[in-house]
C-alpha cells in the first residue's frame, strides 16, 4: 500500500486494482472576505434604514431581510450589466448598494400604514 499524494488533506492510497481514498483531516468550508463585507455592509444598510424610520423589532428584521435581498440582487444585475462603478475586488458595491436602498424603500413603501390597531378590552 503507497500513499500517493495529500492534497487537500486527502490521502489517496493504492492498492493493486483499485483506489481507495481517505479523508486525513476535516475540511472546514470558510466564507471568504468578500462575501463577509458584503453581508457585514448589507447589515448596515438595513440597520441605519432601520434607526432613521423606526420600528419595532420585527420591522427591523424584515428590513434587514429585505437590505439582504437587496444587496445580492443588486450585486448580480450589477455582473450582468458590467457596471463596476465602486467595485471592490469582485463586489460591485454600488450596484449592490443601489438594489439595497431600493429593497428598503419598496418595503417601507409596501409596510406604512399596515399597522394593526388592537381592539379596546
Amino acid at each position: 500500500m503507497d500513499v500517493c499524494g495529500t492534497s487537500l488533506g486527502l490521502k489517496v492510497m493504492l492498492h493493486s486494482p483499485r483506489i481507495v481514498t481517505r479523508i486525513s483531516e476535516s475540511l472546514h468550508v470558510v466564507p471568504g472576505p468578500g462575501l463577509v463585507f458584503a453581508f457585514a455592509l448589507a447589515t448596515l444598510y438595513g440597520a441605519l434604514f432601520h434607526f432613521i424610520f423606526g420600528g419595532d423589532a420585527r420591522r427591523l428584521a424584515v428590513f434587514l431581510l429585505a437590505s439582504w435581498v437587496g444587496f445580492a440582487a443588486g450585486h448580480i444585475l450589477g455582473v450582468f450589466a458590467g457596471i463596476e462603478v465602486l467595485s471592490l475586488g469582485g463586489l460591485r458595491t454600488a450596484a449592490a448598494t443601489l438594489g439595497s436602498l431600493f429593497a428598503l424603500m419598496s418595503v417601507r413603501a409596501l409596510t406604512t400604514g399596515q399597522r394593526r390597531r388592537r381592539p379596546a378590552r
